[in-house]
């Protein structure tokens, strides 16, 4: 691999000085740096072949799964787009399965209906993180949820007749492949785009499935600061912040709950 440096090195009206210091510089990019970046390079066109040959195959084990009498046109608007985004997104396991399972849908009759031009967008706006995390929604009732829906807390203090203060926001635990504010924050992404909606007002009927959050060592932690007069420099600086004593601090948990959305079950039922 070969770069230019300064542009008046490969000038051939340059002095034989400037030319000499371009071609060592050239020659110690080639040696050093451009050697690994060719390497590099190299490494990364064997990766996506790789990635493009798993695609290629889940794309034809699918729509080869479909039955002849389902089978129906793609739709070009669809089609079209899932394609055209796929080729972008063949790095990551989890995307290469959801644009797999949308091609497929497309041409599935029995799905067609709820394969939406949407889900082309939605795809290229996930992580791998966020595709992990909607996953959680499509067997509900194997991993403690109830009736469509899922437990989540915030957790805080309380201060008396002032108010409360919310210290960690929208922990939610069937995924615990990552801490708690990165789950969070894949959360208002998936809320963002309409697969799942978060509700911090109303909770759900079984008390017990929230067993797990009080238990939980954020939850705990809090307590136990209150408890020994123990803080941190972040809480005392919360409780600076708010002007309140010590004494007056309670631990406090928001029960709420999250479920997926009319789009998001439709998502998973075509991309998952």
């Amino acid at each position: 691999m070969e770069i230019n440096i300064i542009p008046k090195f490969i000038d051939e009206a340059a002095s034989a000085p400037a030319q000499a210091v371009g071609n060592t510089l050239t020659d110690l990019w080639s040696l050093t740096i451009g050697n690994h970046v060719s390497l590099w390079t190299k490494k990364q066109e064997i990766r996506q072949q790789k990635n493009l040959q798993s695609y290629i195959q889940k794309v034809e084990d699918k729509t080869q799964e479909i039955p002849d009498e389902y089978i129906k046109e793609p739709e070009l608007h669809i089609i079209g787009p899932v394609i055209e985004a796929s080729k972008y997104y063949i790095d990551s396991e989890e995307l290469r399965e959801m644009f797999a399972n949308l091609i497929a849908s497309s041409i599935d009759i029995r799905k067609s209906q709820s394969t939406h031009p949407a889900f082309v967008e939605i795809i290229k706006q996930l992580s791998p993180f966020d595709a992990q995390n909607i996953k959680v929604f499509q067997n509900p009732n194997d991993t403690k949820g109830s009736n469509g829906a899922f437990p989540i807390v915030n957790y805080g203090i309380n201060y008396g007749s002032e108010g409360h203060k919310i210290l960690h926001k929208h922990v939610f635990l069937p995924n615990l492949e990552c801490d708690t504010d990165a789950i969070a924050s894949s959360l208002i992404n998936l809320q963002r785009l309409g697969l799942i909606s978060i509700d911090s007002s109303k909770h759900l009927y079984d008390n017990k499935l929230y067993k797990r959050y009080e238990d939980h060592k954020l939850y705990t932690d809090i307590s136990e600061s209150i408890k020994t007069n123990e803080h941190d420099a972040d809480f005392i600086g919360i409780l600076k912040d708010l002007s309140i004593s010590f004494d007056d601090v309670q631990p406090y948990i928001q029960k709420g709950s999250v479920g997926i959305t009319p789009l998001g079950k439709d998502f998973i039922d075509t991309c998952l």
